[in-house]
């Protein structure tokens, strides 16, 4: 901060006060913070990587109160910021301004979990109002009931609003990132992410309990260190990712937990050196892997003691793990039993830690791959490594049975082996198959059947339901002014149009038998043995009415969103075509076109609906 010392003149009071004054009003005036502004309108509210004020308080002692009053050596930077080996409290400040006629609902939050606070001040009608966030705040605490520091913020038309985040970090040399996105934006994303990491603690527990239950079974000890090194790792993730803030809404755990990766990477290196026999085959990167070891062991406690020195395992962590990397292609070329496998899980492992702790340190660009890779990395090692142990207890297991059956005739063994394997493989192929069929009816896009399907199935539905008192009724439905839509939005846009309408179709036919078809484009069709003209007439509407609640921006259609129309038809299979009936569906959807859109029509003159 900038300091202006005063003189004392006692002896000329007049000429103190002009001093005064102007002492006064050159600081009041260079003591005012310029924020960028960000313009809101109800089409643009999501912001990434935009402008941002920035100030480091390295005394921790200020104030929101004195912020505006402190002449500050602060600067212009990106909302994506790092924070380096410094112990400070950091200050952010931008202004929202709602340029639009409309209030205005949105979320800034933090994409990361692990600030000790991030504190929100709002300056309304002239008073700060504060909100607190952060792993000091339980989950239960915070008004949005979320991992990461997340702050609803409501402007009023024309409202401009200045905003001070205030961040304190117990982990230094990361990164994390200031977004404000829309309710339905940050929901969405929060959905995705939290899809992602379930997906990835899915398969790990399968993975963890399926190998657990094999040390069980057979007490060989690298299960047991394999299974200790994933849980740890899948421990680590899950405090990275701020998932265990749900379960234990204590800080200090969330510290304490940290040391879930030293543990991981311990355990780590005594698998390598037992998988790889290093004793034996690599007596020299034995006694590195030793040393490694106890490295860190003694980062453990060093996390525990004092989390802020986490920093430091960061630094020595990513160089070691590289290191075990270079030994694995040592224990390749010198073609070491399982050395491929474990070269090929390390490869991965390595690679989304380095990127992580690359990420972290600033030395790589923070993106969705370089963030998240650490995840696919880590299940392709669990997998790799789960069938390197595999290979291993199989081949000791094999050359038990060799030594014990050395007399067996060895032609028939190898007989039944193979007969086994092909019966095996036979057993794959035939499953490989009937998955293929299945497949080859679906769509794509949708998960509905196909028209392929539609052209094989249509005729035996049709003798199925040939009785004298049997119906089958159809409903043929499309987006109303798709290719608008398509070119207005885009075609991945169109693709999730398409997507959402077949959910909705598929949420609604729970009828038995019934079948959901994507016939084509924007064109679905809806088969419904024995439902009657009235049950489909009010299935139809159902779907339409679902369809328009969703509200879908569509700015070429009348009603400013999406629409669907339907057409619908019922015959009895006896006295009609089973291609007429499709005849009879499209020009009912005829009519819907022709009369406006969004609404179902029928082929008879006179319908019996109520």
């Amino acid at each position: 901060m900038n300091v202006i010392t005063r003189r004392k003149n006692k002896s000329n009071f007049n000429l103190k006060s002009i001093f005064l004054f102007f002492f006064a009003f050159f600081h009041l005036q260079i003591g005012a913070v310029e924020l960028p502004t960000l313009t809101l309108k109800p089409e643009a509210v999501s912001f990434e990587n935009f402008p941002i004020w920035h100030f480091e308080d390295t005394r921790g002692d200020l104030e929101i109160t004195s912020l505006e009053k402190e002449s500050l050596h602060s600067e212009i930077q990106n909302s994506r910021f790092y924070i380096p080996v410094h112990s400070s409290i950091h200050w952010f400040g931008l202004q929202l301004k709602n340029e639009s006629d409309s209030h205005l609902d949105i979320i800034l939050y933090l994409d990361e979990s692990f600030m000790e606070s991030l504190d929100l001040y709002e300056s309304i009608d002239g008073q700060w109002k504060v909100s607190r966030n952060g792993l000091s705040v339980p989950i239960s605490d915070r008004t949005l009931k979320n991992r990461n520091p997340s702050f609803p913020i409501h402007l009023k038309p024309g409202e401009s609003r200045r905003l001070f985040l205030r961040l304190d970090s117990k982990f230094q040399l990361l990164t994390a990132g200031i977004v404000i996105d829309s309710i339905e934006g940050f929901h969405r994303s929060e959905q995705i992410l939290t899809g992602v990491y379930w997906f990835y603690f899915g398969c790990a527990f399968i993975i963890i309990t399926y190998n657990f239950f094999l040390y069980i079974s057979l007490k060989e000890r690298l299960y047991l260190y394999y299974v200790i090194h994933a849980f740890f790792y899948m421990v680590f993730v899950a405090v990275y990712s701020g998932f265990e803030i749900y379960l234990i809404p204590n800080s200090q755990t969330h510290y304490l937990l940290n040391v879930s990766i030293s543990i991981a990477a311990m355990v780590f290196v005594k698998f390598t050196r037992v998988l790889l026999d290093t004793k034996s085959n690599l007596p020299t990167i034995d006694k590195i892997l030793k040393i490694y070891f106890w490295i860190f062991l003694i980062s453990s406690f060093i996390i525990v003691v004092e989390i802020k020195l986490y920093h430091y395992l960061i630094m020595i962590g990513v160089p070691m793990m590289f290191s075990i990397f270079i030994m694995g292609i040592v224990a390749t070329a010198n073609k070491i039993k399982l050395s491929f496998f474990y070269l090929s899980g390390v490869s991965w492992y390595i690679f989304g830690i380095v990127m992580i702790g690359g990420v972290n340190a600033g030395f790589f660009p923070y993106n969705m791959i370089t963030r998240y890779s650490f995840l696919l990395g880590s299940i392709f090692e669990f997998m790799v490594f789960s069938l390197a142990i595999a290979n291993r207890i199989k081949t000791l297991q094999q050359d038990r049975l060799s030594y014990h059956n050395l007399l067996l005739n060895s032609e028939k063994k190898a007989k039944k082996m193979l007969q086994a394997k092909v019966e095996e493989r036979t057993t794959e192929l035939n499953a490989a198959n009937i998955q293929l069929i299945k497949m080859s009816y679906l769509d794509w896009l949708t998960g509905l059947y196909n028209r392929r399907y539609l052209d094989r199935k249509l005729p035996v539905l049709w003798e199925q339901t040939s009785g004298p008192d049997s119906i089958i009724s159809l409903i043929m439905c499309d987006i109303d002014y798709f290719k608008m839509y398509n070119d207005t939005y885009g075609h991945p846009a169109g693709d999730q149009v398409i997507e959402t309408c077949a959910e909705a179709i598929k949420s609604s036919i729970t009828h038995k038998n019934s079948i959901g078809v994507r016939y084509g484009g924007e064109e679905f069709l809806i088969l419904l043995p024995n439902m009657n003209e009235k049950e489909t007439y009010s299935l139809a509407e159902e779907i339409r009415i679902k369809i328009m609640n969703l509200q879908i921006p569509h700015s070429g259609s009348p009603l400013n969103f999406l629409t669907m129309s339907f057409g619908l038809a019922t015959v009895n299979p006896r006295d009609t075509e089973s291609s007429e009936l499709i005849k009879l569906a499209d020009s009912s959807l005829y009519k819907s076109k022709t009369g406006g859109r969004n609404q179902v029509s029928i082929h008879s003159e006179k319908p019996q609906i109520n």
